[in-house]
């Protein structure tokens, strides 16, 4: 199932950080991901972050699904390296 994507200003924001060839890996992937994200995203179990989550590089994309309609919204993009990284959460596998 295909997915329309909606970014929320947070993960505008975040995105618009980003340098550019990052900027254009994480697009690139977002376009290929929608047919397959739910098979490609971890369920996360802190839910006040997000409930999916995917890697792209060093950078973590955290999402959730809205609607019967099926929009995914991009809540965050952050950087995995980061010690503070506000998109960390748990993962259940």
């Amino acid at each position: 199932m295909s997915f329309e994507l909606v970014y929320t200003r947070r993960a505008a924001k975040d995105i618009q950080k980003l340098d550019a060839p990052t900027r254009k890996r994480i697009g690139k992937a977002l376009l290929e991901f929608k047919d397959a994200l739910l098979d490609l995203a971890d369920k996360l179990m802190d839910l006040r972050i997000g409930s999916y989550r995917f890697r792209v590089g060093d950078y973590r994309i955290v999402f959730d699904l809205e609607g019967s309609d099926m929009l995914s919204f991009a809540w965050g993009i952050g950087e995995i390296s980061t010690g503070n990284n506000r998109y960390r959460g748990n993962i259940n596998k």
